[in-house]
């Protein structure tokens, strides 16, 4: 395996030497995976390289890119090519793109970027009737702008950086601390694979029904990260009537103090704003919050940036400053989503793959237990995580259920009644508008203690009020 690498493709430099330990860490929890998979999942992934990938893509730990690349080769050698550097693999599909379309000029970038070095490959395997070595001459020249010495067939290649040196200048996330477990009331273990998956997609949602706290995570995890570092949060909400010119940077009417007519000059937005602050300052990182994501035209707020969300390394032409920007690779995007207005499942194509979605749900870790975790450090002992059990045991709409948040308050002697009448009540009306529910009798206060009673006195729970 070594000679095979050695070859053509790898030549660890002191970038994988120092991240070792991170590059150990995948393959262990791949492992582990894997071993949990039933046979007939393991044939699936054996037979279907762009299944693999999406295996090895989902494996939690740094985002560590050559690493997740030669883990794809080594099992689809054939269709994931030898070349396990990012960077490279980039700098070869924009040089070679040509040679599929036959214009370069004229051809779409592909929404999958090993599609598309498989396409290239096979096509300069074609033209050149052999094999497509690009770390030897004629092709390296080509993509890398340097030719090399003419190499012996004994020769290694040149040795090359591997991703964590070269392009990963930024300083990694934190672990999850015991303390931020404690304080967000959540396993430590699910934070720090949640931790991982943004280091290493960049682009997460946060998804789940009202009262779950997920901007709330989204803000305690961002914060966690850049506490005590150059780092920083920018935190905006979108809207239906949030556009590009608010979200990165558009005209906007200015007074002229002397003649008193307006002008109008170019202002930058949150995002701009926050990319300058990314290139400025390279090794730290910088988070995005966008609240409520789904509530805005996502394609017409990001314009032509929804690009870049897949495709960081690439440039592009703004739209009003007419000048290349890459969006840097230290920002960070967290969503949130509120699947009440919303299911995941009317999200187009696009915005999925461009995201990574994480569930939180009342009745699933980690929010499940979040209530009582909470209540006991508070020393309570009411009914309320009892009754948020018994109240979502009676909404049959997964995505219509109601989060711990409304009742991690100090309700004091009315507070309780207070919150159910004129909070969750309410939002249970918004989602049987039309139908004639009897809220109260269905989802009061009054009716689930009563099911608790009776519950209680005949062993049983969790019965329905209307069986």
């Amino acid at each position: 395996m070594d000679q095979a690498f050695r070859s053509w493709s790898f030549n660890p430099g002191q970038g994988m030497a120092h991240g070792i330990h991170n590059a150990l860490s995948i393959v262990v929890r791949l492992v582990h995976q894997w071993v949990s998979l039933a046979d007939e999942e393991r044939s699936a992934l054996l037979d279907d390289p762009w299944a693999w990938r999406d295996f090895v893509a989902l494996v939690p730990g740094t985002p560590f890119p050559t690493q997740r690349n030669e883990l794809m080769y080594l099992v689809h050698p054939e269709a994931f090519g030898e070349v396990v550097s990012a960077v490279d693999r980039d700098r070869i599909r924009t040089a070679f793109r040509g040679e599929v379309a036959g214009d370069a000029g004229a051809i779409e970038v592909p929404d999958d970027p090993d599609r598309e070095f498989l396409d290239i490959t096979l096509a300069l395997q074609a033209k050149e009737n052999g094999a497509a070595v690009y770390y030897r001459e004629p092709l390296r020249s080509r993509w890398a702008g340097v030719p090399v010495p003419p190499e012996t067939p004994d020769d290694p290649p040149v040795t090359k950086p591997d991703d964590q040196e070269k392009a990963e200048e930024r300083t990694g996330f934190p672990s999850v601390s015991r303390e931020l477990s404690s304080s967000l009331h959540m396993p430590l273990v699910w934070l720090q694979d949640t931790l991982d998956l943004i280091e290493r997609r960049k682009q997460v949602i946060l998804y789940g029904p009202p009262g779950t706290g997920k901007t709330f995570l989204a803000q305690a995890l961002s914060k966690h990260v850049t506490d005590g570092t150059d780092g920083e949060t920018t935190i905006v909400q979108f809207h239906p009537t949030y556009s590009y010119e608010d979200f990165f940077e558009g005209f906007r009417p200015v007074a002229n103090d002397d003649s008193g007519n307006l002008a109008f000059t170019l202002r930058r937005g949150p995002l701009r704003r926050l990319a300058d602050a990314a290139v400025a300052n390279p090794e730290a990182n910088y988070f995005l919050v966008i609240d409520e994501i789904n509530r805005g035209n996502i394609a017409k707020v990001f314009g032509e940036l929804y690009f870049l969300l897949e495709y960081r390394n690439s440039e592009i032409s703004l739209l009003y400053s007419d000048e290349p920007f890459t969006l840097p690779s230290n920002i960070f995007v967290i969503g949130t989503m509120n699947t009440a207005d919303r299911s995941i499942a009317m999200l187009d194509a696009a915005m999925r793959r461009r995201f990574a979605f994480i569930e939180l749900h009342p009745e699933r870790e980690p929010v499940q237990n979040v209530l009582s975790r909470w209540a006991a450090t508070k020393g309570l002992q009411d009914d309320r995580a009892d009754l948020l059990m018994r109240l979502n045991a009676q909404i049959q709409d997964h995505d219509a259920k109601v989060g711990p948040s409304f009742l991690m308050r100090d309700l004091g002697v009315t507070g309780l009644q207070d919150v159910w009448r004129y909070e969750i009540l309410p939002l249970l009306a918004e989602h049987h508008y039309g139908e004639g529910v009897d809220l109260e009798a269905r989802y009061g206060l009054t009716t689930l203690r009563r099911q608790a009673k009776s519950s209680a006195a005949d062993g049983t729970e969790g019965a329905s009020v209307d069986d």
